[in-house]
């Protein structure tokens, strides 16, 4: 069983936020293993809009999040297993679901263009709030077994999903044996 958590980036980078798993596995042969996951993501970001109404600093920044839930499961294949140093590959399918408030499209009137005293912002949404996803994960995880039962470790991983959304992450975990 392990916990894990780390930074995460969605898209093509320019969304920054987190990514948490918890996880339990099994090995099945020597260097052969299966588990399951329950994952989360969120990531947020911002363009920035500042302007000057009734001779007031104002804010009008657009501000997005981008947030999701999954459950996976995995197979994964040690590629070094000795002493108390492990690199394992593991490769899975997940079903995901996210919410957005990210607009696909959006564009700025300036007073100029408007003839309003500050700006106007025009959101597009071409995609729905909620979505629902299949998808596949790639992971390498190394880990150090402090004793029999614990051990801490990294992970790094990417995943993609049948709605186009691509998450790398890097996270460290611990974890304790059974």
């Amino acid at each position: 069983m392990q916990l894990s958590g780390g930074v995460s980036k969605h898209g093509t980078g320019d969304l920054k936020g987190i990514f948490f798993s918890t996880e339990y596995g099994r090995y099945f042969r020597p260097k052969l293993s299966w588990s399951i996951s329950l994952s989360s993501s969120i990531h947020d970001g911002s363009e920035p809009l500042y302007f000057t109404a009734g001779g007031q600093q104002i804010d009008g920044s657009l501000r997005y999040t981008v947030g999701g839930i999954q459950l996976g499961g995995n197979f994964g294949y040690s590629f070094l297993k000795k002493y108390n140093h492990e690199i394992l590959a593991k490769t899975g399918i997940f079903f995901r679901y996210q919410s957005s408030s990210l607009p696909d499209q959006y564009e700025i009137a300036y007073p100029a263009a408007t003839g309003l005293p500050y700006p106007v912002i025009i959101y597009s949404h071409s995609t729905p709030q909620r979505t629902y996803a299949i998808g596949g994960s790639l992971q390498v995880q190394y880990s150090y077994t402090i004793n029999e039962k614990v051990f801490i470790g990294s992970v790094l991983g990417f995943q993609a999903d049948s709605k186009g959304d691509n998450i790398s992450h890097i996270s460290l975990t611990s974890g304790i044996r059974f």
